[in-house]
Order: structure tokens, then C-alpha cells, then sequence
């Protein structure tokens, strides 16, 4: 997929009146674009990954007075030239910045644009390209957290281990087949059948967490929740169920079971540990019971 050569622009935040909003250019020309539009107040033309104090404008005259950075290629997020004017955060001012960019030679980024750009230029893969979107949209910490280490390249990582032991496999059994009457040595059986085995208890291991992150992402309905309750505005327990109902926070959730699944466990995304379990809730049980 060939990328367009005039460098792309779009408001890179939320579209309410904030104390700051961005917008960002990137490709080919970025630089050139950002800097018909903006006069440093000191006069000196501003340089890559250095923030620059200045006045964005258009014919009309001042727009704003903002900061301005720029990003070299391959140094920045899409791979290629960038810049990125944080300015003040109301919706007039960021839709005029963004118009004077277009004015000065850039054109609208599309939808993702940016994040497509990074993917195409090998900054991301497509599981960390996806993670970014799950981060943005994420609606728990839980959620959060597990797109910001799919989106850190933990998944792409643990799938890269997996592929490099089957290929190396997969090149001893072919070098065996195709070579076998010029003397190659024969690849061991046992070896081969315990890389093999390797790499599929590896691929169970990551199908196994695809559940428990569809319901980190999605939500789902609990089987059975424990809060800790060591926080101060839980005492004194002279009613557990008072102090649950009206002093409960999201963080104070320290386990949390789905379909029999333990997916949070210490406050933290947990892999299946029943018989833990069972002794923590058989613990939490008995504790409440001697509070009633």
C-alpha cells in the first residue's frame, strides 16, 4: 500500500474545550508544512526533538501561541518526518491550526491514519498497532493495562519465540528430507518431537489468555469478587455489608472469578490457580463470619 506524498494533519485529541490540544503532521514535508505556519519567538528556526515556543498563524493573521515539535525520520512515531503543535485546547483554535495547515500543503489524516503509517514504515506490528486503539478506548485499568503490554510488543514477542522454534524445527526436518543422501546428519526424533511439544504448550498457553482478555476488554458477569478491605474507610466493621455498599472503590478489588476462571487475582490479570482460590475465599469467608 503506497502512502501519499503531501504529509498528513489531524487534531490528535479529544474535541472539548481543554487546557491543551494537539495536532500532528506527518510524511514527507511535515517540517516545511509546520513551519509556514509558525514563528518562534526567537527568532531561531526550531530543531528536531528540541520544543520551540512560537505564534501559529494563517493570512488572517495569529492563531495561537503554542509549542512546536519536530520529529526526524525514522525517529518518531510513524517512522517518518514529524511535527506536533501543542496549543491551547479550545475547539476554534485547534480547527483554525489545523486549517492553516491544510492551507499550507498538508491534507486531512483519515481514520487511524497515523497509527496505518507507523504499521506500513515497521514501527508497529498489527498486534501492537490494535493494542493502541484498545488502550485509547479501554474502560478499566485492567483493560488499560493489558493493551499498553500488548501495545509494548509483549504479545508480538511471545509470538515471535513461538514462530523462531517451529521454523528451526521445520528447517531440520526439510534439510533431512532434501538432503538425506548427501550425508546430512539426520536430525534427532527426540529433539525435534520436544521443540514440537515446546511450541504447543506455548500456543495453549497464549489461547488460554484470550478469554480472560476478551472479558478484561469486554466485561462479563462475575462469578465471585473479594475486596480487600485494609483501607481506613472500611473501620471500624461494625456493619460489613454498610461498608461495602457505601465505601467500595474499583480499587479495592483484589480477586475476581468468571466462569470458574480466577482473571484478577492480587489486583493484577492472573492465570486459573482453583486451589489458591479456594483457601483465599475460604480464609475471606471465615474472617467475615467472626466480623458478623
Amino acid at each position: 500500500m503506497s502512502l501519499s506524498p503531501r504529509p498528513i494533519a489531524a487534531i490528535s485529541t479529544a474535541l472539548q474545550d481543554a487546557a491543551i490540544g494537539v495536532v500532528r503532521l506527518s510524511g514527507p514535508g511535515s517540517h516545511e508544512v509546520a513551519l509556514r505556519c509558525f514563528r518562534p519567538l526567537s527568532g531561531k528556526a526550531p530543531k528536531p526533538r528540541r520544543a520551540c515556543v512560537g505564534r501559529v498563524f494563517d493570512a488572517q493573521g495569529d492563531i495561537d501561541l503554542a509549542v512546536l515539535t519536530l520529529w526526524a525520520a525514522p525517529a518518531s512515531f510513524t517512522g517518518e518526518d514529524m511535527a506536533e503543535f501543542s496549543c491551547h485546547g479550545g475547539r476554534v483554535v485547534l480547527y483554525d491550526v489545523l486549517a492553516a495547515l491544510l492551507e499550507a500543503g498538508a491534507r486531512q489524516a483519515g481514520p487511524g491514519e497515523f497509527t496505518r503509517r507507523a504499521f506500513l514504515n515497521g514501527k508497529l506490528d498489527l498486534a501492537e498497532s490494535e493494542a493502541i486503539i484498545d488502550l485509547i478506548t479501554a474502560g478499566s485499568r485492567a483493560a488499560a493495562r493489558a493493551a499498553l503490554s500488548q501495545a509494548s510488543g509483549a504479545l508480538s514477542q511471545r509470538c515471535r519465540a513461538l514462530r523462531a522454534g517451529l521454523v528451526e524445527a521445520d528447517a531440520d526436518i526439510l534439510a533431512f528430507v532434501d538432503f538425506s543422501d548427501e550425508g546430512v546428519v539426520q536430525a534427532d526424533p527426540a529433539v525435534l518431537c520436544a521443540a514440537l511439544r515446546e511450541a504447543e504448550a506455548g500456543l495453549d498457553a497464549l489461547l488460554a489468555t484470550c478469554r480472560r482478555g476478551r472479558v478484561v476488554k469486554e466485561g462479563a458477569l462475575a462469578d465471585l469478587v473479594l475486596l480487600s478491605t485494609q483501607r481506613p474507610y472500611y473501620h471500624p466493621q461494625h456493619d460489613v455489608v454498610a461498608n461495602v455498599a457505601y465505601c467500595a472503590k474499583a480499587a479495592d478489588v483484589d480477586t475476581v472469578v468468571v466462569d470458574g476462571e480466577v482473571v484478577v487475582d492480587g489486583g493484577r490479570l492472573s492465570t486459573v490457580d482453583l486451589p489458591s482460590l479456594y483457601a483465599r475465599a475460604g480464609a475471606a469467608v471465615r474472617r467475615i463470619a467472626g466480623e458478623l
